[in-house]
């Protein structure tokens, strides 16, 4: 389960913060804090959004689309033994086809997570089957809730909820996480805004600039430098972290374009001035400020 914690984290974080939300660029070196995305800025041309690299190495282009087929093809488990059943370690809108014991399975997870924390289970296919179906619960949720019909299950942070009975067609069971905003410590000892299995990041305003055409409209390289750098040189106050959770209309065929959450709250100037900021999620951004230094 601390691998599906670790999985999750860069997944919908460092993955998605290295690709254009349409998919027709990414970044072959990334950051976490990224002040601009050129060729001069990165190893010989790396750092910039190009649909291939081919000037570069044209390997991690077809590689970065694998990412989410691995993770959806690794949401479920199957487990061994004497009682043999499935176990849910990654969530998201998907479909589960299988069988257990013999019988036929099918499994639908309605949710739009990661940007809400409830999951739907439905089954729409299982008539008399008996089998342990086990949830993850992420080291992020302190608490959690599965409800299924009258019943209602407790787990916590780190655990797994296991349930063992017979499965009928339209059963629904029903997994609420709880999450809160945090603050983590990043490497060089700055403070990161988290909250959920989402990363959040205070976004520098780019522009684009076009250095090479491709055959087929719409797909360029670009070197990409910041309009204003007023967020890069913000600092964390010390104290528990101090931002609200926002809900806003948001697409969820296209979350990172059109994100439903940001979190709205106050950094420290280099003037000392607390300034009103709204941090969206990191893989909702190009260049940006994940990590910051404490006010001294």
């Amino acid at each position: 389960m601390r691998w599906a914690d670790l999985a999750e984290r860069l997944v919908f974080n460092a993955a998605q913060g290295a690709r254009f939300a349409d998919g027709m660029g990414i970044s072959y070196l990334t950051q976490d804090n990224r002040r601009q995305a050129t060729r001069a800025s990165g190893f010989k041309g790396r750092a910039k959004y190009s649909p291939t690299h081919e000037d570069v190495a044209v390997c991690c282009n077809p590689a970065a689309v694998k990412l989410l087929p691995y993770y959806v093809g690794r949401m479920w488990l199957r487990q061994t033994g004497p009682r043999p059943g499935l176990s849910v370690i990654a969530y998201g809108p998907s479909v589960l086809r299988t069988t257990v014991a013999g019988h036929p399975v099918r499994i639908f997870q309605h949710t739009q997570y990661p940007f809400e924390e409830r999951v739907t289970f439905e089954i729409e296919q299982a008539d008399h089957v008996e089998f342990p179906l086990e949830f993850r619960i992420p080291a992020w949720s302190k608490h959690a809730t599965l409800t299924i019909g009258a019943q209602v299950f407790k787990a916590f942070a780190g655990d797994t909820l296991r349930v063992d009975r017979t499965w009928h067609t339209g059963d629904r069971a029903v997994l609420d996480l709880e999450a809160t905003v945090s603050l983590e410590q990043s490497c060089d000892a700055q403070a990161v805004v988290v909250r959920g299995p989402l990363v959040f990041a205070a976004a520098l305003p780019d522009q684009r600039q076009s250095v090479k055409d491709y055959a087929l409209e719409g797909f360029h390289d670009y070197d990409i430098e910041p309009t204003h750098e007023d967020a890069w040189n913000l600092s964390m106050p010390r104290g528990p972290a101090k931002f609200d959770l926002h809900r806003r209309p948001g697409e969820i065929a296209e979350p990172w374009q059109n994100s439903s959450v940001e979190l709205r709250g106050y950094l420290t100037a280099p003037d000392a001035k607390s300034v009103a900021v709204t941090l969206v999620p990191m893989g909702c951004t190009i260049l940006r400020r994940v990590t910051f230094p404490w006010v001294a």
